[in-house]
């Protein structure tokens, strides 16, 4: 080696200078991480669930779950008595969100239940992250969660403290961890799929209508690679799903069957709608959601089979609902079929980005005001739909009072009876859709009781046929209960009838 070649190798020479290896380095561009993205979205998420204007008091249904889950911590940590087991009748099983929803309700009450409902919200816009990302690539998968978090009826779930935000994180789980396996041909993972699907089927028995599509998603992924093998994959994550829950049901909680046949698979319509005024309300909740994805199927025309079978769960659950005429929960039921349309809006974000920069991203941006404008409207019309009861939970306490130990006949009381746990017992409620009493059932039963002054406080909004026909008899009968006042109560923020409060003319 000559002189010259050492000193061409030398480390003087060869070794770059701190500028030239600051130039080498990539530079990253600001926001280029996917985490940082994902943190301001579900920040923005938690604020847009959270932000003033809504009701403050529970929904019927939220005080309803609380309510229940408080008395299913006392019956496992006291042995107390539950006088009637709510699985007969709950959506979901009464042992998972409920007693999940009370733990957070003894922290910090109905806001600290709902935080955590926004926080089971955060999973899903997580998981909408990843399914995209996986599919389309990762711009797809931040845009298509950006879509997901501005829906109005995903605000909806997130703000309150029900079965809908936990069940949905969990189909969303599902299906990110399908895709994963799928695509990385981890075959062991189909079973623990099934096994997810299972859990989100037992927090809302309404998930069922998506396992089928979880594990189809999964199963078209590996198609392309093994063909009708890939079908091994989808009837794995289905017989898995299925055996988890036979064996739960059949051999722990066999009293759920009557609540998954009365809630779901038998179901009876609560509050019947016209189809086609029920498909005005899902386009003008959903409709430029779908219409995007319709979109990005589109674009994405290559995968027609996975974007087919995006569009086509992304609608199942609203499907099912128009089918039996259902519009009990359609307003949070929506938002369950945005996990699978959400990717495919990402994807035709990310190719018109990809396209043009200078069409792309003032596109986007149109977009996402219009998107969020909606949702905002959207989500304040569901969050302030319910009755703000506040002052008669105040009235309650005080004739409530006034008859300490008496049965309290309520029309829908779930919320009052929520808010006065602390000062009646359980069995002092009866409400106006069944009642036994005298060995009779129905109206016989309401007048009867109400003959030989059973009640302590009768509060009704004749907003039930039975509450209809109890203000009826009040009124045009002679009875031992006054009309002794009339409570106004408000909804969407403005006046919207009173409740009719009756009590003995002798306290006794």
């Amino acid at each position: 080696m000559t002189a010259v070649d050492f000193h061409v190798r030398s480390d003087h020479d060869v070794r770059p200078t701190r500028t030239a290896r600051r130039s080498a380095q990539p530079r990253r561009r600001p926001f280029s991480s996917p985490w940082l993205w994902l943190t301001i979205m579900c920040v923005g998420s938690i604020a847009l669930s959270l932000r003033p204007g809504s009701n403050p008091n529970p929904f019927q249904d939220e005080g309803l779950y609380l309510f229940m889950g408080h008395r299913m911590l006392e019956h496992i940590t006291t042995g107390a008595h539950l006088a009637e087991y709510p699985g007969t009748y709950f959506s979901g099983a009464p042992g998972v969100y409920p007693i999940l929803g009370a733990l957070a309700d003894s922290v910090g009450g109905v806001p600290a239940a709902r935080f955590l409902s926004s926080l089971f919200v955060c999973v899903a816009i997580v998981a909408v992250y990843g399914i995209g990302s996986q599919l389309y690539g990762k711009v797809a998968g931040l845009v298509g969660a950006g879509a997901f978090v501005l829906c109005g009826s995903v605000i909806f779930v997130s703000h309150l403290a029900t079965f809908d935000a936990m069940a949905m994180a969990t189909v969303a789980l599902a299906l990110c961890l399908a895709i994963h396996s799928a695509r990385v041909d981890h075959f062991l993972w189909a079973p623990v799929v099934g096994v997810i699907l299972a859990f989100g089927f037992f927090v809302k028995y309404a998930t069922a209508v998506y396992i089928p599509g979880v594990a189809v998603v999964g199963g078209l992924i590996v198609a392309t690679r093994i063909g009708w093998g890939a079908a091994t994959r989808v009837i794995v994550v289905l017989a898995s799903a299925v055996a988890v829950t036979f064996f739960v049901v059949i051999f722990w909680a066999q009293d759920l069957k009557v609540g998954i046949l009365s809630t779901t698979a038998e179901r009876t319509p609560i509050s019947p709608q016209p189809p086609l005024d029920m498909l005005g309300d899902i386009g003008m909740w959903v409709g430029p959601w779908l219409l995007l994805a319709v979109l990005g199927a589109v674009v994405q025309y290559r995968r027609w089979p996975i974007g087919l079978a995006l569009l086509l769960f992304s609608v199942v659950g609203p499907l099912q609902q128009l089918r039996i005429g259902e519009s009990t929960s359609l307003a949070k039921h929506v938002a369950f079929g945005l996990v699978f349309a959400a990717p495919l809006i990402g994807a035709l974000g990310a190719a018109l980005l990809r396209m043009s920069k200078w069409i792309g991203i003032p596109f986007v941006g149109i977009v996402a005001g219009s998107l969020l404008y909606s949702g905002l409207i959207n989500s304040h019309t569901f969050a302030t739909g319910w009755v703000d009861d506040r002052e008669m939970v105040a009235q309650l306490s005080v004739d409530v009072a006034r008859s300490p130990g008496k049965a309290i006949l309520g029309e829908e009381p779930s919320a009052q009876r929520y808010a006065l746990r602390e000062e009646t017992d359980p069995a002092q409620w009866n409400d106006t859709f069944s009642f036994l009493y005298g060995g009779k059932t129905g109206e016989a039963a309401y007048f009867e009781a109400i003959d030989q002054s059973h009640f302590g406080t009768i509060y009704l909004t004749t907003d039930t046929a039975n509450g209809k026909a109890i203000n009826t008899y009040l009124t045009d009968t002679e009875t031992p209960y006054r009309l002794s006042s009339k409570v106004p109560f408000y909804r969407y923020g403005e006046f919207a009838g009173y409740y009719l409060v009756w009590t003995p003319k002798v306290l006794g």
